[in-house]
This record gives C-alpha cells, structure tokens and sequence, in this order.
C-alpha cells in the first residue's frame, strides 16, 4: 500500500490550465486588433484640448475633427474640379486653338503671385467667422456668375468665329471672377490650414502634424478623383449640349457647397470656444483681442 501511494503520488496531474491557455492565446489578436484600430484613430482624429487645461472627449473631438475634414473635401473637391471644367469649358469656345485656356490660367495664377500677401494681411486683421464667411461668399458667388456668363455665350454661341467682340468682353469678365474667385480661395485656404488647425491643435505639434497631414490627403484625393468625375459629367448629353450642362453644373455645385461648407465649419466654431479668440492685427501692426 505504501509503494501504490506514493507511485500515485508521482504520477502527473491532468493539465487543467489548457483551455484557459488557448482562451488567453484568442485574446491576442483581439487585443492587437484594438490596438491598430486606436493607432488609426488616434492618427486620424486626436484628442483635441482647450487651452493645454481641459481635454474634450473622444466623441466631442470626433465630431470637431470629421466636421473640418467634410468641410475641406468640399472645398477641395470644387477647386480642383472648377480647375479641369473651366479649362475644358474654354476649349469648346475656341476648339482650334489652346492659347484661350493658357490665357486664363495665367491670368488667375498671376493674380494669385501679385495678390496673395495682401489676402494674407487681410485675413489677419478680421475676426476668423468674418473671414471664413466673406471668403466662402465670393469664392462661390463668383464661379456661380462666371458659370452663367458661360452659359450665355454657348447658348447664343458667341464665339471667336461668330461674335468677336462680345466674345473677347465676356472672356475678359470670366477671367477676371475667375482670378478674384482663386484669391478668394486662397484666403479660405489660409484661414483653414494656417490659423483653424493651429488653434485646434492647441500647442501640441503632433496633433497639429497629423491633422496638417490628413487635410493634405484630402486634397490630393479631391486632385486625383475630381478630374475623373468632371470627365464623366462632360462625357454626356443630357437635357442641355455638353458645354452648357458642365456649365450649369458648376455653378450648381458651388451654389450647394456654399452652405454645406459654411455650415460645417459653423459646427466647428460653436465646438471650440478658442476659435472666438483671435489676435487682429491693426493697420500699424500691432496685435490686439485675445491669443
């Protein structure tokens, strides 16, 4: 009896501990799938703070963060399709030659080298809403008009060939709310990327190099994708001929992104009260109101 004992005493325990070891093995992927899954959206949608003191919650910085991003694909979505559309448009006026789309191109960038600093100073010296509604406001009012001045010289087809004169005004007038048009896009770029995202970011250079980094996506998705769509719109008939259909199309378009972008980056604003606070620069030079 002795010997019996202690060789059942030598015999080794039944292993209890696996089931728990594979339910531990499961977990791990569960575990490093959660953890990409923050990774990305801590890359994407940081937690924003307000004033390095108070830390919003991860759904209020989601909501601020996604409502901006919405707000700039917008934006960058229409400029980068007016930019294919307007050029494509000029073609049709003048098929024989590509003088009239580098005219215009020129023009609207040489508005853009001569008058960018004076749109930088300007948008420092106004409170951020004012700037943000007064840009949004004639960057897309303006394409409205030059879409319907468009429309007008295909639908009484004034063109190069036809009706010289009243063709070379209107191309002056489209030009020119062209080029006013871009420098008022220039300044809502400004507002956004150089003065919203610092005030969002609050001091913390990684959530500012992030959301700088995302909003760079954005755009040159919108630069990739939009010529495609423009292509396909241009590609058919529908109630109108082609040209006066992209035409419509476009002030259409901007006509809606007005409101969908104001509205959007009116979220933003009531969210982040440090959006209220702004340094102006007066005609001296001199800062004044809050940081």
């Amino acid at each position: 009896n002795y010997y019996q004992t202690a060789l059942h005493e030598m015999e080794p325990e039944p292993a209890k501990d696996v089931p728990e070891a594979e339910s531990v093995d499961k977990a791990e992927p569960k575990s490093q799938e959660s953890t990409l899954a923050s990774r990305i959206r801590d890359y994407f949608v940081p937690q924003l703070t307000v004033e390095k003191k108070q830390k919003f919650s991860r759904k209020k910085s989601a909501v601020i963060i996604t409502t901006l991003y919405l707000s700039h694909a917008l934006s960058a979505w229409g400029d980068r399709m007016l930019e294919f559309m307007t050029a494509l448009l000029v073609v049709f006026l003048y098929p024989d030659s590509l003088l009239l789309p580098a005219i215009h191109g020129f023009t609207v960038q040489l508005f853009a080298v001569i008058f960018g600093t004076i749109v930088g100073d300007w948008v420092d010296v106004y409170p951020r809403m004012k700037v943000i509604v007064a840009s949004l406001l004639v960057q897309n009012g303006l394409v409205v008009m030059s879409s319907l001045v468009l429309v007008a010289m295909f639908v009484f087809n004034w063109t190069v060939c036809t009706q010289l004169v009243p063709f070379a005004i209107l191309f002056i007038v489209v030009i020119l709310l062209g080029a006013i048009a871009n420098l008022a896009t220039v300044a809502n770029t400004i507002a956004i990327e150089r003065d919203w995202i610092v005030v969002l970011a609050d001091g913390n250079s990684d959530t500012l190099a992030k959301l700088n980094a995302t909003m760079r996506t954005i755009d040159l998705v919108c630069k990739l994708c939009s010529p495609i769509v423009a292509g396909v719109v241009l590609q058919y008939d529908l109630v109108y001929p082609r040209p006066v259909f992209t035409a419509l199309f476009i002030g259409l378009w901007n006509f809606v992104s007005f409101f969908g972008e104001l509205g959007l980056l009116l979220v933003v604003y009531r969210y982040v009260p440090t959006l209220a606070k702004k340094k102006l620069r007066t005609a001296e030079g001199k800062e004044e109101g809050g940081p």
